[in-house]
């Protein structure tokens, strides 16, 4: 009998259940990103704003990478309207939607007045910059934003629903600023308990022996005392035995893992919302604190990567995009200091067995 609350061993997901053969192979972009299975990247859309498309002579002058270098030193939810251009051209150029109207329809509800209309300068711009000075300049700025989409789209979207979409007006700076204002006035965020770490310390709790499920069953008697020694060893990890170099492969681990963005290369950059996610993970008691020492110091980090980006062995774009191993590991310092970060990692280290995943 299954335990309680366990879902059935042959259960699977109302999707999953019916394409069993779709999702049965992740596929992997070449830029890094992966997806559950060959008609996920088909239909998402990726490839028409993917840099890993682009060759790479000229690279920097191409108006995709001139799109998202603009939209990460200016304002990412350029990015997010731009993938839902991209989406819907997608979906006019396939033939699933075949009136531009259909796949416009779930936004039309939330649509209003462009972004530029009713914005406000923040408080750190509102003694140096009017109202009127701030909504200008921001118009001006998306406006350069959407040009830059659209040479992008039409040198590396679908041809035949990039072009729909233009004549439809999509394309033009009516509907790119109420674009813009729906997603500012309808984001909302939510915070909560992070499930992966849930899971991770229900995982500590069960012996060693049953989180092996890969493992064979040994024969009556067989192993069962170097099992149980291993319980005990793990039960009596000191965290202050643990070597350095072991805390800092556990720490570059960490940080792959908790990293949403890459370099060109696919090296991890970490931005401010994914330092936010690692502190409220990572630091011990309370994290609140921590997460606003760590946001006061992050700008000046990411500005410190910036100007010295050959330093990092990254270019002025990608340093701006999130901070590196090395950038990171001296934010992190500067967040839990006097040794507290190195506590910390001890601590999750025995937790987890050094393992970050």
């Amino acid at each position: 009998p299954s335990e309680a609350g366990a879902a059935p061993a042959d259960w699977k997901l109302p999707w999953a259940a019916a394409n069993e053969e779709a999702t049965s192979c992740p596929v992997k972009c070449r830029c890094g990103e992966t997806f559950c299975s060959q008609a996920c990247f088909d239909t998402s859309a990726h490839l028409s704003l993917c840099v890993a498309e682009l060759s790479d002579e000229g690279v920097e002058d191409a108006p995709l990478f001139r799109f998202k270098t603009h939209a990460l030193q200016t304002n990412e939810l350029y990015l997010l309207a731009g993938k839902t251009i991209a989406r819907m051209a997608l979906l006019v150029d396939s033939g699933d939607q075949q009136d531009c109207f259909d796949s416009l329809f779930p936004l039309l509800s939330m649509i209003g007045e462009p972004w530029w209309s009713f914005t406000l300068p923040d408080d750190r711009e509102v003694v140096n910059v009017t109202v009127e000075a701030h909504r200008e300049s921001l118009q001006k700025q998306a406006l350069e934003s959407l040009h830059l989409l659209r040479l992008a789209l039409k040198a590396q979207g679908p041809k035949q629903g990039v072009s729909r979409l233009e004549q439809a007006g999509v394309l033009d700076s009516t509907f790119w600023g109420a674009l813009l204002g729906s997603f500012q006035i309808n984001n909302f965020g939510i915070l909560g308990d992070s499930t992966l770490k849930q899971y991770l310390s229900s995982l500590s709790n069960v012996p060693s022996a049953k989180r092996r499920t890969s493992a064979t069953a040994p024969a009556e008697g067989e192993g069962e005392g170097e099992d149980e020694g291993e319980d005990n060893e793990q039960e009596r990890l000191d965290p202050d035995s643990i070597d350095d170099a072991e805390i800092d492969s556990f720490l570059a681990a960490l940080f792959a893992e908790y990293a949403t963005v890459k370099d060109n290369r696919g090296n991890p950059l970490m931005n401010n919302p994914a330092c936010r996610r690692f502190f409220r993970d990572f630091a011990l008691g309370d994290p609140d604190s921590i997460i606003t020492t760590a946001d006061l110091h992050y700008s000046d980090e990411i500005e410190r990567q910036s100007d010295l980006h050959f330093r990092y062995d990254l270019s002025s774009g990608e340093a701006k995009r999130g901070l590196c191993l090395k950038a990171f590991i001296v934010l992190l310092g500067l967040a839990m200091p006097k040794g507290a970060s190195r506590k910390s990692a001890r601590m999750h280290f025995c937790t987890y067995v050094g393992d970050a995943k």
